[in-house]
């Protein structure tokens, strides 16, 4: 006769609690593990794993306890599956132990993991195991299994780590968090808690613009406590809202005392916020009855917050924000770049500076990378009317590098360390080099240097528009694709640039692409194209100047993508428009010069005794070879190599004789001589005549030549080869 099932359970649920055994997985309980591993322990060398599913509690909030207990049932089949009969049990919750010797712990842990993970598949399970190998001798069982939770406890929150092992650093770090809670509010009382402060560095000047209060806790016991050590502890407790007004308060009393004697130099002091500062009570509120208990402006205190607080969304912490705004005070993001949502929170919350993190400094001399990204930070942040300062400067290189990109105030080791607060500064502060003093900045200097730092170094047209960056032009930049069937055509074009296509003729960018087919181009069409083949061919960067629609502009192209299986390149096209680079009322002289120049030369070049040469003016066919040499012989012996007939090479060097070319001018009784030599045109391959003129000239007490260079007709010819053969 079968038992009624109420019966059978009653029955399956005593025997579980005579064996002490958990009714929902089978395991033994806390106790009976206890006894078993106290009984095998002497047996030899073991192992105790700790593990504990992190996210557990979702599975009951979102699917049901029903959902839960059959995923503790899984876990518990998944470590008798991997270790075997062995003491384990289910402590509380979602944590397991186990005690085995067995080799191979990483795989054993893995399958247990995967296994969990398949159990649930409707959200993503963390599982973190802490393993713990006790000495010869130990016997205290509640002492390891804390160990080994100890262990698994070091990485929770770490989505990179699964497993740790038990290391002796971490009790010393519980027995210094316990510590820190136990002696805080004697260390307020104390003041064991001091306030040091590091000066803000105005990179345009090197004066102290500002300071930043930091809080030292220095301990008659422990000696000096990091704040990395007590602030997370303070975080984690709630405590930390007393320990960021506490630093207030001192900041409004050091300034305060500081303000009684002489000729005292007040600065700006920024103070750092917890994010769960303003969860805990009205920061504001408390902050303004701080100022006004000292008689402090509220614009003198900058508050920060560090990127990692904020969180995509956070309506409240953003209300916060706008609030200390309305009140008077400016607001900093601490630690740019540390987070993982920095370019969002630019977007979403409203900061007057953004402290760039050290992290960026660390491997600046050795990542090309850090300078690239450095520079499209100080870039965005003057585009969004943002101040820069980057922490963590430490050497001369990075200060002259931040300097250059516009960085507008600096701080680090460089200048100086945190420091106590002396009562005996007045305009000037001890810096890192004891024997070089740092001034203090006048405050009232504050909007200038503002001003100044509004201005975008690293801006395509700074100053044209450097008051309003909404006004800047976009470059004339252009991508074309060109295939080996011919096929050509603009894969980019900025608006500038369609703006010309429309100013040389041609009714859209297809015609454009498709004009260098037309049998009867213009100049400036014909010289742009052959630019583009020039370009393909070398495989270098090309440029000439043109002259288009009655404006002069400079050309620069460069291959920036090949596809051979395809058979296609990307050429990228950049035009300036020439007559935009003077005053107003030197563009009509302009044009004219550059219209005369582009007509008549091909060339154009300087050479100076000293050796230098540098190119002013070349069309498409032929190269600027002058800025590849140091020397006037090897850029010549280059040219006359590479454009000159072999047989007008040597009479062509001799035209170029430096030492000569003021006699013979003489001796022509002229401001000039002439030569006319066969030259190669790279577009065609074929040699046509040019005439080169070179025009002697002296400055600042130096000798000079200006070397043009054109086509020339028959009659020209007959002219320039009977004078040059006389």
């Amino acid at each position: 006769m079968a038992m009624d099932w109420n019966e059978d359970a009653n029955e399956f649920a005593g025997f579980l609690r005579r064996e002490r055994r958990d009714e929902l997985t089978g395991l033994p309980t806390m106790m009976a593990f206890m006894e078993q591993a106290a009984r095998q322990l002497p047996m030899g060398p073991s192992s105790f794993l700790y593990f504990n599913v992190e996210n557990f509690r979702v599975v009951n909030q979102e699917f049901g306890f029903t959902a839960g207990n059959h995923l503790l049932v899984r876990i518990a089949g998944a470590l008798e599956g991997s270790f075997g009969p062995v003491p384990m049990a289910r402590l509380n919750d979602d944590r397991f132990v186990v005690m085995t010797r067995q080799p191979d712990l990483d795989e054993k842990i893995q399958a247990v993991i995967e296994t969990v993970e398949q159990a649930e598949t409707r959200i993503i399970l963390t599982v973190k195991v802490g393993i713990y190998a006790p000495p010869p001798g130990a016997s205290d069982i509640a002492i390891i299994l804390d160990r080994a939770k100890l262990a698994c406890d070091s990485i929770k929150g770490m989505y990179d780590q699964t497993i740790a092992y038990f290391d002796p650093a971490m009790e010393e770090q519980r027995s210094l968090q316990t510590y820190i809670l136990t002696n805080f509010y004697r260390a307020l009382a104390e003041n064991w808690i001091e306030v040091w402060y590091q000066p803000e560095i105005r990179a345009a000047t090197r004066e102290v613009c500002g300071f930043e209060a930091l809080a030292r806790w220095r301990d008659p016991v422990r000696g000096i406590i990091s704040p990395a050590a007590f602030i997370p502890v303070l975080e984690n407790a709630h405590l930390i809202d007393r320990l960021d007004l506490y630093i207030i308060q001192h900041v409004c009393e050091d300034q305060l005392r500081g303000a009684k004697r002489p000729g005292w130099k007040s600065s700006h002091i920024s103070v750092n916020l917890s994010r769960v500062d303003f969860q805990l009570r009205d920061m504001l509120g408390e902050i303004e009855a701080i100022c006004r208990a000292y008689s402090v402006p509220k614009g003198y205190l900058h508050i920060e917050i560090t990127e990692s607080a904020l969180t995509e969304g956070d309506e409240f912490l953003k209300k916060e924000i706008q609030r200390f705004h309305a009140a008077g005070f400016e607001m900093w993001m601490d630690d740019f770049g540390s987070g993982y949502s920095s370019l969002n929170n630019l977007k979403d919350f409203a900061f007057d500076v953004i402290k760039i993190d050290m992290a960026f400094l660390r491997d600046f001399e050795t990542k090309p990378q850090t300078r690239v990204i450095l520079e499209a930070i100080v870039d965005m942040a003057k585009r969004l009317d943002i101040r820069t300062l980057c922490e963590g400067v430490e050497t001369e290189e990075q200060y002259a590098f931040l300097r250059s990109i516009g960085c507008e105030v600096l701080q680090g080791y460089l200048f100086s360390p945190p420091m106590p607060f002396s009562e005996e500064h007045t305009g000037e502060v001890a810096g890192a080099d004891r024997a070089k003093l740092l001034v203090i900045e006048d405050t009232a200097a504050e909007p200038y240097f503002r001003n100044i730092g509004r201005f975008n170094v690293l801006a395509s047209q700074p100053i044209t528009h450097w008051d309003d960056p909404s006004k800047e032009q976009p470059l004339a930049l252009g991508i074309l694709e060109v295939s080996e069937n011919g096929t050509r055509r603009y894969l980019y074009a900025s608006a500038p640039f369609q703006e010309l296509a429309d100013t040389v003729g041609f009714l859209s960018l297809e015609e454009a692409a498709m004009g260098y087919k037309k049998k009867d181009k213009t100049t400036a069409e014909q010289r742009f194209w052959q630019l583009v083949d020039r370009a393909m061919q070398s495989g270098r960067r090309e440029s000439m100047e043109n002259f288009i629609g009655g404006r002069a502009y400079s050309v620069r192209m460069a291959v920036i993508a090949r596809d051979e299986a395809r058979g296609v390149m990307a050429v990228a096209i950049h035009i300036v428009d020439l007559s935009e680079l003077g005053v107003q009322h030197q563009r009509r002289l302009l044009d004219i010069a550059a219209r005369h120049m582009l007509q008549m030369y091909t060339r154009l070049d300087v050479f100076c005794e000293d050796g230098r040469a540098e190119n002013l003016v070349v069309d498409a066919t032929q190269q600027r070879i002058m800025d590849r040499y140091q020397t006037n012989v090897g850029s010549l012996q280059e040219y006359a190599t590479m454009y000159i007939a072999p047989e007008d090479r040597k009479r062509f060097l001799a035209f170029y004789d430096f030492a000569t070319v003021e006699e013979r001018s003489l001796r022509a009784r002229s401001d000039h001589t002439t030569a006319v030599f066969r030259v190669l045109d790279e577009a065609t391959g074929a040699y046509g005549c040019q005439m080169f003129t070179l025009i002697p000239f002296r400055l600042e007490g130096k000798r000079y030549a200006l070397s043009c260079v054109r086509r020339i007709d028959n009659l020209d010819r007959e002219r320039s080869t009977e004078g040059f053969e006389k």
